[in-house]
């Protein structure tokens, strides 16, 4: 079945009531701003109908089109401050349609298309959650449709001058805001139309869904963060790069974004209502997001890069704490002028990989994280993102410390040919890496940076 937001809504007063405006206001808008309002063929004395899918689509696009970057200096805590977002969430009347309604059945001509609109008031928790083409849809346990959500924004439609060629979900996820079933959380990426302008440049934009466990629209998030560093000012492209969920008395979603050419990236934390909180930048790209649970206490850990080390790194935040950003170096062009002024928890710089630095390898990153399922203990995985398939494994207390760290064995195959071929002054057995470990750079609040002597996990047999 085909989920849609509401009925069809009849005459102006309808159309008023949903938008919370008056009559003479949603009249202007349909006049001035174009907003979708239809005639019905035949009606008496100007009868007209919308579509609640229609004017949430047409309220967000007005949205992006007329916001406006809000004064730095009147940001307080939590607040977006300087960096501009964009969520919609659509008007509450319509859930009263849905809680009366048990099969609606309405037929719309529009454009002398027939569209059949059908919703379901029963409750039926999905037990998978797939993305078709241009849709999102979830199954029972026996595999039946218990409904589809078309995306608005599918192809062919106009977004930002564009025609838009593909919308592809690129992750699903339920989450727990405390409604009566998990919801649906789905990230979508907008390209263009091969034909359209500009189309050499395909990306269009990344959007946040969050849908009901029925299949029902409850807000739209894409991001309009503008970062200005050393005077230089990043607007995006935004990429979607990982989102983890925080539960507790007010759920939150935390959501990382990535430019998609230049390095700067940041978290954004999104509640049940879909406002935006900015909560953490980083001065290179953002790649994993993970919860831990340490006593009574949580932390999120962000892995990725940073830019101006050129080393992996990991950040590890507390959603109670003020946003914040990576510690750069003063007067850098990584240092950033209008983020927030506060610093993570911790942040750990890791050194470069001997091998991967040989082979010209340019950077390395934190990613994956994997939280042990018995402890608060956590891996870190240092790779490449690289053909050069190597990898460090640092070993994390459940404090967040490193312990201890271990190259794969692909990287000691490696290892032991670039020292054959001369590209490595010694051999796998007398590396600093294995035999001594490796030293990672820390900054805390209060001591800022400081070395960490890391030692290997796996000692070599003769105790060299």
């Amino acid at each position: 079945m085909v989920a849609a937001p509401a009925p069809r809504l009849d005459g102006w007063k309808a159309i008023a009531d949903y938008l919370g405006r008056d009559v003479r206001t949603v009249q202007r808008w349909r006049d001035e701003r174009g907003m979708p309002v239809h005639r019905v063929p035949g009606g008496r004395g100007g009868a007209v109908f919308a579509v609640p899918l229609e004017l949430d689509q047409w309220l967000f696009q007005a949205s992006l089109a007329t916001r406006k970057p809000i004064d730095s200096t009147a940001a307080e805590r939590r607040d977006v401050g300087p960096f501009p977002q964009s969520a919609r969430k659509p008007a509450a009347s319509w859930r009263k349609w849905l809680r009366a309604a048990t099969v609606v059945t309405c037929v719309l001509a529009l454009g002398g298309v027939a569209v059949a609109v059908i919703i379901d008031s029963r409750r039926v928790a999905p037990a998978r959650v797939e993305s078709v083409a241009d849709a999102i849809v979830a199954r029972a346990a026996d595999d039946s449709v218990l409904w589809t959500y078309r995306l608005p924004e599918r192809p062919g439609s106009q977004l930002d001058g564009a025609v838009v060629g593909n919308a592809v979900v690129s992750a699903i996820a339920r989450a727990d805001f405390h409604g009566p079933d998990p919801d649906v959380l789905a990230a979508v990426t907008l390209t263009r139309d091969l034909d359209s302008p500009d189309a050499s440049r395909s990306f269009l934009r990344n959007t946040v869904y969050r849908l009901s466990s029925n299949g029902k629209l409850r807000w739209m998030f894409s991001p309009l963060t503008r970062l200005t560093f050393a005077g230089r000012e990043f607007a995006g492209q935004w990429v979607f790069g990982a989102w983890v969920m925080l539960p507790g008395t007010k759920p939150r979603l935390w959501v990382a974004f990535r430019d998609r050419v230049w390095w700067p990236s940041f978290i954004v934390s999104l509640g049940s209502d879909g406002i935006p909180e900015t909560m953490f930048v980083n001065a290179g790209h953002i790649w994993t997001l993970v919860r831990i649970q340490v006593r009574d206490e949580a932390y999120v850990l962000a892995g990725g890069v940073n830019n101006e080390y050129r080393a992996a790194a990991l950040a590890v935040l507390d959603e109670r704490d003020a946003p914040s950003a990576s510690p750069q170096s003063n007067g850098s062009p990584f240092s950033c002028d209008t983020c927030p002024s506060g610093r993570p928890r911790e942040y750990f710089v890791f050194p470069r990989l001997e091998v991967a630095a040989a082979n010209g390898v340019p950077y390395e990153y934190a990613d994956p994280i994997h939280v042990s399922t018995n402890s608060s203990d956590f891996e870190v995985s240092i790779t490449t993102k690289s053909q050069l398939d190597v990898r460090a494994v640092y070993r994390f207390s459940g404090d967040a410390k490193p312990e201890s760290v271990a190259m794969s064995d692909r990287y000691w195959e490696i290892h032991r040919d670039m020292f054959k071929t001369g590209k490595l002054d010694h051999a796998p057995e007398d590396c600093p890496e294995r035999t001594q470990g490796v030293v990672v750079r820390m900054w805390q609040s209060g001591t800022g940076w400081t070395d960490v002597k890391v030692p290997p996990t796996f000692a070599p047999p003769d105790g060299r």
